[in-house]
């Protein structure tokens, strides 16, 4: 595994990592993650001259899940981890179930966060999408059992895909993209948790998706760019489009046939759009 720190904050401990040097990007990882999968989905942007701040979202790896573990409280702690190492901003860059604490963070500590990028992100109440495949009853009875990991563990990779919102065609565009393919080969790896550390993030992740408030996008006052797949079933697309028309200085883009994991299948048209738009307005 990666190397990473952990530095202990009042509002609990925080794992983090850091990779390549410039403006600093901090990354609110998606589900089945940590500050592992946040530095392997946003290495291109490392190589492009940004600095990334990889922490794990509570319940992930050695941040522990607490009573008081919400998408505010991880907002704090990404401002509370910048005080730690000298940063007096950021891009906050949230994927997934990651984008609601980044948007936290862009609402709650305004003047920190020089830009807001939300890739696949979760932005309103949504049922996650693995849970019409399988029932939800099943989905927390396998997660909280002890015996979930060999449950994981033989899982057919088929069904993973499908529970990370791959599509067939993400598929085909994967597998003639070496660096693609290898990074969805280590998600589906971090997906199967072989070591049981990710599955209280798991847990509460399935619980926030559910009950995010109705955010006040109209308050999201730096510039802001929003990429989505139109093939996203975690996320609708329309979802998307109402939350970026509501926020002032906010562009969408869409990834055309791209699902869920679109910062992985389609990494190098999601990575330069990001990078053009973050070289754009932090000069």
């Amino acid at each position: 595994m990666m190397q990473s720190s952990l530095l202990d904050s009042a509002l609990g401990p925080i794992e983090y990592a850091l990779q390549g040097e410039g403006f600093p990007i901090l990354v609110s990882h998606g589900a089945a993650g940590g500050f592992d999968q946040a530095l392997l989905i946003a290495a291109p942007l490392a190589a492009s001259g940004f600095q990334l701040v990889a922490p794990s979202r509570d319940g992930y790896l050695r941040s522990p899940l607490t009573p008081a573990s919400s998408p505010q409280t991880q907002a704090d702690k990404y401002a509370w981890l910048l005080d730690r190492l000298g940063l007096d901003s950021c891009v906050a860059l949230g994927v997934s179930v990651g984008g609601p604490s980044a948007i936290e963070f862009a609402l709650r500590h305004p003047r920190r966060c020089k830009a807001l990028v939300l890739i696949s992100s979760i932005v309103m109440p949504v049922r996650p999408a693995y849970l019409s495949i399988l029932p939800e009853p099943l989905v927390l009875s396998i997660l909280r059992s002890p015996a979930h990991r060999f449950v994981l563990m033989r899982a057919p990779e088929r069904i993973l895909l499908e529970i990370l919102g791959v599509t067939s065609q993400d598929l085909r565009r994967t597998s003639s993209d070496s660096g693609a393919s290898r990074a969805l080969k280590e998600t589906l790896l971090a997906a199967r948790d072989a070591q049981g550390l990710r599955v209280q993030g798991a847990l509460a992740d399935i619980t926030s998706a559910r009950d995010l408030p109705r955010y006040p996008f109209a308050d999201v006052q730096m510039p802001a760019l929003v990429v989505h797949g139109s093939k996203d079933r975690f996320a609708p697309f329309r979802l998307i489009a109402e939350a970026v028309a509501r926020m002032p200085h906010a562009r969408l883009e869409e990834i055309r046939g791209a699902g869920h994991l679109c910062i992985i299948t389609h990494s190098n048209e999601v990575s330069l759009q990001v990078a053009r738009f973050l070289r754009t307005v932090l000069n």
